[in-house]
């Protein structure tokens, strides 16, 4: 999503968020506080637009606007039913009544918004020159770019053609554009045809065609873009900064690079310490009935792989009679293991042998979501065997992840790992606030459910 689009899109959402919560404020004939402005912040930071669309008003996309809505409702009543007033957790979480209707009239807020704004735009755009663009190569970048722009998902941008030597384009055209010069002629047809933006689509290594090309254009006065073709790189996070004067193309980037990363940590503080009044009475009892029923320790600590490969200390719950340090031994428990004590296996089968993490949270070691932590045994084996798997490591370790909530727990097998690395990459890809809350209360499912591939 565009910079200016994403800024439109998350004023829109939070003057929803706030004017909703003025509404209810006047239908329960309540006085604003100074706390009242607490709880808005966070209703806003937890409602930034993410993954949710803009300018579609199909039924798809605002029924996952309306899933997403409730989701955060329902996790701000869980917030103050668990916390209530230990916390001084602000009074409209401890109000179902205010809190759903704040969330009724902001939700009806927000789907009016997304719903008016195709056709508003579009009579404004309707009423504003659009600019005409070519694009120079045809490829299969090229042809997405076409397609997009067709497709209206450029706004104001017209597409004139294509321009390349080649009478036989490498990819199909889409429908209702054509090739319409070739790489010579571009400066005569942007000013014949008064264009206004120049796309070149042309592999940088062409540099003597390509600086001809750069010449034709300085005749005009068209904006001109490089696009550099990096599918055969298989980009993570691919964005463009400049630093010193210099453009610089990111191909391997965390999504938690500046304020995103503050936002992450603000998510994983928030959520665990709400849940701490849950959260350490259930640790004290697990910890008092695993030393009261088996030698050892009550914890077992593993260093394994945290952000940028730096070894970290993993807490959890000990569920073995032995202990394995994992740096370069390491056995998967499979489902009749009899390493496994009789407590253990009730806490691996309810996961609650991970609750310890909660404490690497709080340390900062560990993500509430993010890929999983390997022992250090499976990753020096896997970063030889499995393409890209050492770029999970560019976010800190989850207790949960996009992997476990798609049924890739477990395994230690090379297609297990692999299938599990994609869906890790996937999350580094795709990353949004609504993502991560996707994954915790898929993970809420799953704990109430069971999950088959816990053992």
């Amino acid at each position: 999503m565009p910079w200016r689009l994403l800024s439109t899109v998350t004023a829109l959402d939070a003057a929803a968020v706030v004017l909703a919560y003025l509404l209810a404020l006047q239908i329960w004939s309540r006085p604003s506080r100074a706390e009242d402005a607490i709880c808005v912040a966070i209703m806003v930071l937890l409602s930034l637009p993410g993954s949710a669309p803009f300018r579609q008003a199909s039924p798809a996309p605002l029924v996952r606007l309306v899933l997403r809505w409730t989701f955060l409702l329902l996790t701000a009543m869980a917030v103050g039913a668990v916390a209530g007033e230990r916390l001084q957790v602000p009074r409209a979480l401890l109000e179902p009544p205010f809190l759903l209707s704040w969330g009724a009239v902001g939700l009806c807020a927000v789907l009016l918004s997304r719903i008016a704004a195709p056709r508003v735009l579009g009579f404004v755009e309707r009423r504003r020159k659009n600019r005409k663009v070519v694009i120079v190569g045809i490829n299969e970048g090229a042809v997405q770019l076409g397609r997009a722009i067709q497709l209206g998902l450029a706004r104001g941008q017209e597409l004139a053609g294509y321009l390349d030597d080649r009478v036989h384009a490498r990819a199909p055209l889409p429908d209702g554009s054509a090739r319409v010069g070739r790489l010579s002629e571009l400066g005569e047809y942007v000013r014949r045809h008064h264009i206004d933006r120049i796309y070149v689509a042309l592999p940088m290594s062409s540099s003597p065609r390509m600086k001809d090309l750069l010449q034709q254009t300085h005749d005009t006065t068209a904006s001109v873009y490089l696009m550099p073709n990096l599918s055969m790189l298989e980009p993570i996070r691919c964005g463009v900064s400049v630093l010193a004067g210099v453009p610089m193309v990111a191909v391997c980037e965390s999504p938690f690079h500046g304020g995103f990363g503050i936002l992450k940590r603000a998510l994983d503080l928030g959520l665990t310490l709400a849940a701490m009044p849950l959260l350490l009475p259930l640790l004290g009892g697990i910890a008092l009935l695993v030393w009261a029923t088996s030698d050892g320790p009550v914890f077992f600590k593993q260093r394994r792989f945290g952000l940028d490969g730096e070894e970290i200390l993993v807490w959890k719950f000990r569920t073995m009679t032995t202990l394995e340090d994992g740096c370069t031994t390491y056995r998967q428990a499979t489902t009749d293991d009899d390493r496994i004590t009789p407590v253990g296996r009730l806490l691996r089968r309810t996961s609650l042998d991970e609750l310890p993490q909660f404490l690497n949270v709080l340390m900062g070691t560990m993500s509430i979501v993010g890929p999983r932590p390997h022992a250090l045994a499976v990753n020096d084996q896997c970063r030889k065997l499995i393409p890209r798997y050492m770029l999970r490591h560019k976010v800190k370790p989850g207790i949960t992840g996009w992997a476990q909530v798609n049924g890739l727990r477990g395994g230690d097998d090379i297609v297990a790992l692999r299938r599990r690395t994609e869906c890790d990459l996937q999350y580094l890809n795709a990353w949004s606030v609504g993502l991560d809350l996707l994954i915790i209360w898929k993970t809420a499912v799953l704990l109430v459910r069971g999950d088959s591939n816990a053992y």
